[in-house]
């Protein structure tokens, strides 16, 4: 890559992260690294930018991988761009602390955190690291030098040129909090979040910050409760419903959600565009600048004549300006409707699931807004009946193979085969609830369960009894390994004449089938589709772990993939 195509990449990541969208930052540093080829493994500011991006995404080993290769394309010279590596590197670490089960891991954790923020702040004596390394001086019970720290950093913030930013407020803040002097570190971070406006993920930065600090330092906690966390707002699910208000029902309800959004500081906004009461909501949170993603539970132009034309012409122009400024849109499919009212589900799941993985990026709950009583429900108009065509529904489907098998020969297969079928039997026979379809052919695995969960619980339980086998005594390389795809979407179920049983067929399972072939040796990746419905109907279970929006097998498009794997404790 020339070094102007790096420089836009990294201005452009930049941008997408400040907007308070690191998903959109990861797939950028991803585009740029495909581009650059082998430059792109030296080329260090690059690389911390895509550790930046993919820690903010919550893809914590990943962005640690990164920082590895940029601390190692940068070498050991004093400059801004080390700081800064160091600085992400102690800020990694920190927020291990933060989910560390025992107390001997957060400590660990913390001087792990230190070391790094304190080389970063001995190189140059820039006051990100210093506070960083102040604050877990207390956090590690050093109260004296976390407190002299904390009074050099004050000292030469004193004469900051102005205006001052945000940052700088809260940096000030932050030392003032760890002297003790609680009135002047309000004051600063009262200021810091004004100017926040609405970045999120900034508010969220400085919340964690002070989250970390409350249980060595109590003043810490009491500061918590003045200062509101971002909230993530969701519309409920009478919101699929497209719905009428007279112009007065629709002013107030104007009103109100205005009043909500403004009331609550930094907001960000799921919802379905169908007319009437969720568009205003759309619109009002436009108006303020507000993060707003849509979802679709269907083909665009289909949603537009069943879920917005029903409110009359004047509803289809609003509907395509919200969209043009909206944040996101996303597709639980992008197949026809047909009539099967189970998208709406599969929608209204999925875009529960995507506000609460974007509220634990921001460490804060999803609120729901209920929509207006005045609101009346509008008859959606009715597909065209086929009584030929089955109905669909939504299933979880796993795809899963062994990397290296095609190298397989005659001599081993047998005993590969029975391993391999044997383990996979016996996880099978683990299962709470039995799969709806198996099936396998060679090393291939094809798997349909009825929800998310049941499919994420067999693929981890399989991945790990897969990881535990000694593939070289069966006739493969000692570093040969599984790798599964999951997928959840609308699917046919029909009986397969052949096999003479029931079988599940339709665009859903050759998409999983594409996911798969592009899953490392040793992971489970999933669609945002299966994560968002994961995160939905399993809240905490499991680590969803954004990756990027990745090219699938066989020129099937792109696809945002998450890797799945189990909550360290």
């Amino acid at each position: 890559m020339e070094p102007a195509s790096s420089a836009q990449a990294c201005k452009d990541i930049r941008r997408h992260l400040a907007a308070g969208a690191p998903w959109d930052a990861c797939d950028t540093f991803n585009q740029a690294k495909a581009s650059a080829g082998q430059g792109a493994a030296a080329d260090a500011e690059l690389l911390f930018c895509g550790a930046l991006a993919h820690a903010r995404a919550a893809a914590t080993d990943v962005a640690q991988a990164l920082l590895d290769q940029a601390m190692a394309a940068v070498g050991e010279a004093s400059s801004k761009l080390l700081t800064d590596i160091l600085s992400l590197r102690g800020r990694l670490w920190k927020d291990r602390c933060q989910t560390a089960r025992s107390p001997q891991g957060r400590a660990e954790f913390a001087r792990q955190a230190l070391q790094a923020y304190g080389h970063a702040f001995a190189l140059n004596d820039d006051t990100f690291p210093g506070i960083n390394a102040a604050t877990l001086h207390m956090v590690l019970g050093q109260v004296p030098e976390a407190q002299a720290l904390a009074a050099t950093l004050l000292e030469r913030l004193k004469d900051q040129p102005k205006p001052l930013d945000m940052w700088h407020h809260a940096t000030v803040g932050e030392a003032w909090l760890l002297l003790g002097h609680s009135a002047q570190a309000q004051a600063h971070y009262t200021q810091a979040f004004a100017m926040a406006g609405q970045d999120a993920g900034s508010v969220s930065s400085m919340r964690r910050q002070l989250q970390l600090l409350a249980p060595a330092w109590p003043a810490a906690a009491a500061l918590l409760l003045k200062l509101p966390s971002p909230c993530v707002w969701l519309l409920d699910d009478a919101a699929w419903t497209p719905t009428a208000l007279s112009p007065t029902d629709e002013s107030a309800w104007q009103d109100h959600c205005l009043g909500l959004l403004k009331a609550h500081g930094q907001s960000v906004v799921y919802a379905p565009a169908t007319c009437g009461a969720a568009l205003v909501f759309i619109e009002a949170a436009l108006s303020l600048h507000i993060e707003v993603t849509v979802l679709l539970p269907f083909d665009r132009q289909e949603f537009v004549d069943t879920c917005v034309a029903p409110g009359g012409a004047e509803w289809r122009v609003r509907f395509e300006a919200a969209m043009a400024k909206v944040t996101r849109v996303v597709w639980a499919t992008e197949e026809a409707f047909l009539g099967d009212d189970v998208l709406f589900q599969q929608g209204a799941s999925m875009l529960e699931g995507l506000a609460r993985l974007r509220s634990d990026q921001l460490e804060t709950t999803v609120s729901r807004v209920a929509m207006p009583q005045a609101a009346m429900a509008l008859p959606r108009p009715q597909a065209a009946a086929n009584p030929s065509r089955a109905s669909r529904t939504i299933k979880a489907l796993l795809f899963g193979d062994v990397a290296g098998f095609s190298r397989l020969n005659d001599a081993h297969a047998p005993l590969f085969h029975a391993r391999f079928l044997q383990v996979v039997a016996e996880e099978l026979d683990a299962c709470a609830v039995r799969p709806l379809e198996t099936n396998t052919w060679g090393d291939a695995l094809y798997v349909v369960f009825d929800t998310p969960a049941q499919a994420a619980d067999f693929a981890l339980r399989l991945m790990q009894r897969m990881l535990q086998v000694d593939w070289a005594a069966v006739g493969l390389t000692p570093l040969s390994q599984v790798r599964i795809g999951l997928h959840a979407g609308p699917v046919y179920c029909g009986f397969d004449p052949i096999i003479e049983r029931d079988n599940y067929f339709g665009s859903s399972v050759t998409k999983t089938a594409r996911i798969e072939p592009v899953t490392p040796p040793g992971m489970v990746y999933v669609s945002e589709a299966f994560a968002a419905q994961l995160a939905a109907r399993s809240p905490g279970e499991f680590t969803l772990e954004y990756m990027g929006e990745l090219s699938l097998a066989k020129g099937y498009g792109t696809s945002r993939i998450y890797r799945l794997a189990r909550p360290q404790h």
